[in-house]
């Protein structure tokens, strides 16, 4: 079981402080907890220290609202500006084909939404879909890995997940606002490192989904682990990252290593290695910030990992001297990214989705990042009317209506009725009587 040390949490984040750090990341999962996180919020304000708040029950695809109101409530966070952002989902991802069978009956009404319906939508592909037990279904595993003959139908499975999760994060961002929440929003988004072909088959979600509803983006840092370049490459991440949201800020979330049970010298050097690469990307690339992970050390069971910055006896290792350095670093030589100069990135193209697109533009990246030239993206054809555009549907296909198009695409938003806004949860039908004054928002999620 866990043990609340009220004097160990005062001597951290007084060690926190005065190392120069302005910020803590933790989570919070429990109502139970809740005392125990008004005075973890507390001792943070009296080190001027703000709280990145990982708040459970926010999950895009698997929500609980009764618990995420309760854990809200218990700890008052609406009056915590202490609380300067509120962390919504935990690397989320699908998993594997057989959890994503969950979603097949959403995949089918997506269908008939989009193309009019399943046989027009396998016509518009140009292979029939996926099927089982008689009834359409997503891509298996292996499909999402190549570039085989149905890589336009897995395109388009793409785009609705990003759809149903775009969906979803809007209603889940109205619902907190109306309960009074004001922080900032975001999404640490990137199970396996944001980009990284090792959790492919686990269809990680891609940063670009919901992120018009987010304050913020989070992707994540593991997987990085070679040479200074492997770094400096993943400045293509912070780039698609901003792209994908029209310029929101990049806070990178998780990323470090592993000392072992039996720390070695080389070890602890490995550590702050991985740190020091990390961090000069975050700067140069034009990051808004980093959150490590994590601060105290000890054997991790379960991740069977020890991944903290300082020894049992509260003293620094080397990763947290280089986290020292890097914070005065950061308020004395970032600057804000550049304005958006033309550089465009056509996002689809691919069955492997981000990561192949991040294949596509790494050695650019590399090179640029690491001599500082940071080039803003933003995704294909971004900016301009439909009537400057060529017509084209998901998978790069010719448009054959009805057929959701590349680089146009919308949502709905907020609806009021008589002037008094209504509650709509994504995929059901709203009701109004005859003669209402309506008013809808049309969201535009290019």
């Amino acid at each position: 079981g866990a043990a609340f040390d009220p004097d160990l949490i005062r001597r951290d984040l007084a060690q926190l402080a005065e190392a120069g750090m302005n910020a803590v990341s933790i989570q919070y999962l429990d109502p139970e907890q809740a005392p125990q996180l008004k005075f973890f919020i507390t001792e943070a304000r009296r080190n001027g220290l703000r709280i990145h708040l990982y708040v459970d029950g926010l999950h895009p695809l698997y929500y609980d609202l009764d618990k995420a109101q309760r854990l809200i409530e218990a700890a008052d966070l609406r009056n915590e500006s202490q609380v300067f952002a509120v962390d919504m989902a935990w690397e989320p991802r699908l998993g594997p084909y057989a959890t994503r069978t969950g979603l097949d009956r959403d995949w089918e009404l997506w269908l008939v939404e989009q193309y009019g319906s399943v046989q027009h939508a396998s016509e518009a592909l140009g292979r029939p879909l996926w099927t089982s037990r008689g009834r359409v279904t997503g891509p298996p595993d292996a499909e999402l890995t190549t570039e085989g003959p149905n890589r336009a139908a897995v395109e388009a499975y793409r785009r609705f997940v990003s759809d149903i999760v775009s969906r979803r994060y809007g209603y889940l961002v109205r619902w907190l606002r109306g309960l009074g929440i004001r922080q900032l929003l975001g999404a640490r988004t990137g199970y396996g490192g944001t980009g990284s072909s090792n959790a492919t088959s686990e269809f990680p979600l891609d940063p670009a989904s919901g992120a018009v509803h987010l304050d913020f983006i989070s992707p994540e840092g593991w997987g990085l682990r070679g040479d200074p370049s492997q770094f400096m490459e993943a400045g293509f991440i912070t780039a698609y990252s901003r792209g994908v949201s029209d310029g929101k800020p990049v806070l990178w979330i998780e990323f470090g290593s592993s000392v072992g049970t039996d720390p070695q010298p080389s070890d602890l050097e490995n550590q702050a290695r991985i740190y020091r690469n990390m961090f000069e990307m975050a700067l140069k690339s034009r990051s808004a910030g980093c959150f490590g992970w994590w601060f105290p050390s000890g054997w991790r069971t379960g991740e069977e990992s020890d991944m903290g910055i300082v020894n049992p006896d509260g003293s620094w290792r080397p990763a947290g001297e280089v986290y020292r350095g890097f914070v005065h670093r950061l308020r004395s030589e970032w600057s804000a990214p550049p304005a958006w100069r033309g550089r465009e990135a056509d996002l689809g193209g691919s069955a492997r989705g981000l990561p192949a697109l991040w294949d596509t533009w790494r050695d650019l990246y590399g090179r640029e990042t690491s001599e500082g030239r940071m080039e803003e993206l933003r995704p294909l054809n971004f900016g301009k009317r439909t009537s400057e555009i060529t017509m084209r549907s998901v998978g790069g296909l010719p448009y054959v209506a009805p057929a959701p198009l590349e680089s146009v695409n919308a949502e709905w938003g907020r609806i009021e009725c008589d002037g008094m806004e209504r509650d709509r949860m994504p995929g059901r039908r709203f009701a109004a009587h005859l003669k209402q004054k309506m008013r809808l928002e049309l969201i535009n999620t290019g």
